[in-house]
């Protein structure tokens, strides 16, 4: 099995020839994993922008991630919302790389019953 290379983001930064700022979109980058690896690209000397899904957690997301200048703002609950969020993207400018990591779920403890077996989802 041939093992595909790839490159470290230093790597890519180190090939950029003209030393430009490598720019990141993280979505879902209000908090948990997405604001880290936000924080982290951040600390490597890399242009982040954020997203979060309402003006709230936008503003909560910009005084959390040091460095973080630009926020997208806008949920992805639906198609619509999504192509919303994502001409407001496109409106930013230009990405050399982007993290997918917004979700659609729910954080309220839900409990569903399959059949007859009772079951409990946690956030």
């Amino acid at each position: 099995m041939k093992h595909l290379h790839r490159p470290r983001l230093l790597d890519v930064y180190e090939e950029n020839s003209e030393n430009e700022c490598i720019t990141y979109l993280v979505t879902g980058s209000a908090d948990g994993l997405g604001k880290m690896a936000a924080q982290f690209l951040i600390n490597q000397g890399y242009q982040v922008v954020l997203h979060a899904r309402n003006k709230m957690r936008a503003n909560e997301a910009l005084a959390a991630v040091s460095g973080a200048e630009k926020v997208a703002v806008g949920d992805v609950a639906s198609i619509a919302r999504t192509r919303e969020v994502a001409e407001q993207v496109n409106q930013l400018g230009s990405f050399d790389a982007v993290i997918h990591n917004v979700g659609v779920g729910y954080r309220e403890l839900a409990a569903f019953r399959l059949k007859t077996v009772s079951l409990t989802f946690l956030p």
